[in-house]
């Protein structure tokens, strides 16, 4: 994820400056300027399929139980129906309670970039902990840092909480998506893993697409953005307290020695 991560730090350190000196109007420049940067991106990237070797045969697949993933599935989205919420919502709340001393723009444009870098900087920060780990420990610790940063400026309405609370979300969201991914290679045989990511990432859109909607609306309701955004953030803990019930599954064990690649860190 430290394409996402680039991404962050690059429109952070840009964008906001460009809206405040040209307006809301300067949002096209802002999207074909993104689009000139990915097409060649998107090149190389259909370039490197050629280099992708699949785990499986096309049409090979083998049975996997899913009652004992449904706490990382369930946990996974949680996270979904909690992390966008910050991500949508985070610069109209700064909005709300930026900083009487820094423009909108310095302060949108420090979170922003301290967001992004965090987020290049995570696979290192969190290696420790992924590295053969076959339960749900890294998934219930990152989905908590990500709890702590979304609920961080609502315990320190400062520049100070805002920014901080970029570093946690950005040192964490990413992560989640790395430990759902290790714990079905760690657990799973490789003819399992397209299905079992299937259901994950089904699991993960649902909670995206029904949060921002839910706190847009909860917010509304209460006049401010602030409980929706302490909502999300008790959303997300209550995914990472199901996360660390997560055991592994009987036939780990063996699945990690005969599978190099479930060992692996998720980045």
């Amino acid at each position: 994820f430290g394409g996402g991560g680039t991404g962050m730090l690059a429109t952070g350190l840009t964008l906001p400056w460009l809206f405040e000196s040209a307006g809301a109007h300067a949002w096209p420049w802002a999207w074909a300027g993104m689009a000139l940067i990915c097409t060649p991106i998107t090149i190389a990237a259909i370039a490197a399929t050629r280099y992708s070797a699949e785990p499986t045969r096309p049409k090979e697949k083998a049975p996997w139980p899913l009652r004992p993933c449904l706490s990382s599935f369930i946990g996974y989205f949680l996270f979904g129906l909690g992390y966008l919420v910050y991500m949508t919502f985070s610069i109209a709340w700064v909005r709300q309670h930026g900083s009487q001393t820094l423009s909108l723009a310095a302060t949108t444009s420090i979170m922003w970039a301290v967001l992004g870098l965090m987020s290049m900087l995570a696979p290192l920060v969190w290696r420790w902990l992924f590295t053969d780990r076959q339960d749900g420990l890294p998934m219930a610790t990152t989905l908590t840092t990500l709890a702590v940063g979304a609920v961080l400026p609502l315990v320190i309405p400062s520049v100070f909480g805002i920014w901080l609370s970029a570093a946690l979300v950005g040192v964490s969201v990413f992560m989640v998506p790395s430990a759902v991914t290790g714990f079905i290679k760690a657990n799973l045989p490789a003819a399992s893993w397209g299905s079992a990511l299937a259901v994950a990432t089904t699991l993960f859109a649902l909670g995206q697409t029904v949060g921002p909607a839910a706190a847009g609306w909860i917010s509304d309701v209460s006049g401010t953005l602030s409980v929706g955004l302490g909502v999300s953030a008790l959303i997300l803990f209550s995914g990472a307290v199901l996360a660390i019930t997560q055991r592994p599954l009987p036939e780990a064990a063996t699945q990690s020695a005969d599978n190099p690649a479930a060992r692996a860190p998720a980045e």
